[in-house]
């Protein structure tokens, strides 16, 4: 098995490739009054934390892919929403624990390095000559070895480095596999990822003497084949489809998903998902 702390188990089957350009112009909407008790997306210039980012450049297949996995690994298929309705907060939430958590294309460390894990210590201990080869023959990039520990000419490395977003380093436990968040970062986050209100008193992971979350991400797997079979750009708005079937089942089990996002400066918010079961 893959020693990595997200074992995704998705099995995923996309048509065609998608390679388009959107523009990066974010619309300035006016706030409904829905939206005047929402904290600001904007990062505070005194703020002692860091603001989480996709930082995607570009919108194509493995991209959608990870979006409806992500999307699907913490929420069922009574997740429906559109652009009018406020998500739930206690819902919204929980996204944290899957693209939150781990951002969008991780470095897939296992298929390389696999074979210098140490199960004892959840660390990887590779000579500091294996990865100068890999970025001479362009496998891997130099910033995946940016700032790690060198000991007698051999990168040591944690086992979930590659993972959990670099944001949140500070913040996980290895020896209980939890992370402690402060709030900020968080809420920040699935603001700017739903339509929705933060509302402490909702979360149990929540803390209010130490302004933070303590939750587990997630570590399970996700059975379905997902197919993305429709792509409309609109500016920075797009819709796609999704096939999402659940392989080896008789009857076959499967659900159309039609995602609305909007995506801009390498991010992207939900702004409406229709979930059609077609089992029914």
């Amino acid at each position: 098995m893959k020693k990595l702390l997200l074992p995704l188990l998705i099995i995923v089957c996309l048509s065609g490739c998608m390679k388009f350009t959107l523009k990066q112009d974010k619309h300035n909407e006016d706030e409904t009054s829905n939206n005047i008790n929402n904290p600001s997306l904007e990062q505070n210039s005194d703020s002692l934390y860091p603001v989480m980012n996709d930082n995607i450049h570009e919108l194509n297949d493995t991209v959608l892919e990870e979006i409806v996995y992500s999307f699907f690994l913490v929420f069922d298929f009574n997740m429906s929403f559109n652009e009018d309705n406020f998500v739930n907060y206690e819902r919204a939430y929980q996204y944290i624990r899957s693209a939150g958590t781990y951002p969008i294309e991780p470095f897939e460390y296992w298929n390389l390095f696999e074979n210098y894990y140490d199960s004892k210590s959840h660390k990887y201990t590779i000579p500091v000559e294996v990865v100068d080869k890999l970025i001479l023959d362009k496998e891997i990039k130099p910033s995946q070895f940016a700032g790690l520990t060198v000991v007698d000419d051999t990168y040591i490395v944690e086992s979930f480095y590659w993972t959990v977003r670099p944001e949140l380093h500070q913040y996980f436990n290895k020896d209980t596999w939890m992370l402690t968040v402060p709030s900020e970062i968080v809420d920040e986050y699935i603001l700017s990822k739903f339509n929705t209100t933060i509302d402490h008193s909702q979360i149990k992971e929540y803390a209010e003497d130490s302004d933070t979350y303590t939750y587990e991400p997630f570590r399970g797997g996700f059975l379905y084949v997902v197919s993305v079979d429709e792509v409309i750009v609109d500016d920075e708005i797009v819709k796609f489809k999704s096939v999402l079937t659940k392989p080896d089942e008789n009857p076959s089990i499967s659900y159309q998903v039609t995602f609305v996002i909007e995506f801009v400066h390498g991010e992207y918010k939900f702004l409406s998902v229709d979930i059609k079961d077609n089992n029914i």
